[in-house]
């Protein structure tokens, strides 16, 4: 009996990832993933038959990310000193 593998090929050869690959191949982080499901953007799981454990195909979360590039997120260490947000309950 071997181990099963991280990766199974699914029907066409379209492979199911992982969260865990998911974040190695395309480079984003768990969280940002979660908030594109919780927003409903990211593609549906695939249903793997026996497992709980959720699975992308590759092509649709390629897709994904082909329509949804990477954009680096607001500087917060740019602000000027002294320069707080309103309401904040601090006093400068």
């Amino acid at each position: 009996m071997t181990p099963m593998s991280e990766e199974r090929p699914a029907r066409g050869g379209d492979d199911l990832l992982s969260l865990a690959q998911i974040k190695q191949r395309f480079g984003v982080s768990r969280t940002t993933i979660h908030g594109w499901r919780a927003r409903g953007d990211f593609p549906d799981p695939e249903p793997t038959p026996g497992s709980t454990r959720l699975r992308w195909r590759e092509s649709a979360v390629a897709r994904f990310m082909e329509n949804n590039p990477k954009r680096q997120g607001a500087r917060t260490d740019l602000k000027s000193p002294g320069e707080s947000k309103e309401g904040d309950g601090r006093s400068a």
